[in-house]
């Protein structure tokens, strides 16, 4: 599939999702990677249309030498677009008893909670991140029809 058949593909499924959102303030979970920067991007287009109030987080696990870099990387992006940015920098705890990756996951969605009130945190994966998403579903107690 060409870049952008991806691209009219992924802002279809974008407009069919925001069209249905109660409220259309939207956080948005930026790593600065890929996945995240094309859907942060993608919602930016967007946002006029549909009125979206877009807010990107950033969890700093420090974790890796260049993680100040991503961080400032991850501001500039979003003070070009005209997006509030918020972010963290973490000492990542428990990782003996549930492993580094796990660690941080937990540690970055709970700081996600308590950052959208109650509002839609938005995450961008690919297919093989989908795992991350149905446990966090879990843990916010979607019923079946929430982990679709």
């Amino acid at each position: 599939m060409s870049d952008q058949l991806r691209a009219n593909a992924l802002s279809a499924r974008l407009k069919r999702f925001v069209v249905d959102l109660d409220r259309k303030r939207l956080f948005v979970a930026y790593s600065g990677g890929i996945d995240s920067t094309v859907l942060l991007h993608a919602l930016w287009r967007l946002q006029e249309h549909f009125e979206l109030e877009l807010v990107a987080l950033h969890a700093d696990h420090q974790l890796q030498e260049p993680s100040g870099e991503w961080h400032l990387h991850c501001q500039a992006f979003c003070s070009n677009l005209g997006i509030p940015f918020r972010a963290r920098r973490f000492t990542i705890r428990d990782i003996r008893s549930k492993g580094v990756e796990a660690a941080a996951r937990s540690t970055r969605y709970d700081w996600f909670l308590a950052q959208t009130g109650g509002a839609t945190l938005v995450t961008g994966h690919n297919q093989d991140d989908q795992a991350e998403t149905v446990l966090f579903r879990l843990v916010r107690g979607s019923g079946v029809d929430g982990l679709a």
